[in-house]
Formats: structure tokens, C-alpha cells, sequence
């Protein structure tokens, strides 16, 4: 997120504005824990749901590697950029 030319009052205000959604949304968890909990999740016996502020690249990419390596079921509601 910071390049050369950026001001880094700019970087803090967009963090500070993604963590302020997340914090006023409905969401349960931000994109970047909600990685680390999908992870865990995979190896529980039993059911896990939660909702997540914004469905990420990345987090999208994680449950298509861990649906080849992990006999899992993972279902995404919602579409990436938004919540989920």
C-alpha cells in the first residue's frame, strides 16, 4: 500500500478508515484474520461460520489451495470487494 510519493498520513487514513468499517459493521472478523481463522477452521470437527467485512483476492485464493489440499467444504457467500 505505500509507494514512493505517497504521504504516509495517507497510508495511516486508509487504515484507519478499514478498521473504523470493520469495527461499525455487523462483520465478525477483518479479511486478514479472517485467513488465519478460515485455516483453523478447516481442521475443526465440527461446523464454523463467520462473516468477514470484504471477501479479498487473496482470501479467495487461500480457500481454492486449501479446497485441492484439505477434504473441506468451504462456502463464500457474497462477492469479493464486499462483505461476506
Amino acid at each position: 500500500i505505500g509507494a514512493k510519493g505517497v504521504r504516509v498520513e495517507s497510508i495511516v487514513q486508509q487504515a484507519f478508515d478499514a478498521t473504523f468499517d470493520w469495527m461499525t459493521g455487523d462483520a465478525t472478523l477483518d479479511p486478514f484474520s479472517a485467513e488465519t481463522v478460515l485455516f483453523l477452521a478447516c481442521f475443526s470437527d465440527s461446523f464454523s461460520e463467520f462473516k468477514i467485512s470484504e471477501i479479498t483476492p487473496r482470501l479467495l485464493s487461500i480457500i481454492w489451495v486449501m479446497k485441492q489440499f484439505l477434504p473441506v467444504r468451504i462456502v463464500v457467500r457474497g462477492s469479493e470487494g464486499g462483505p461476506g
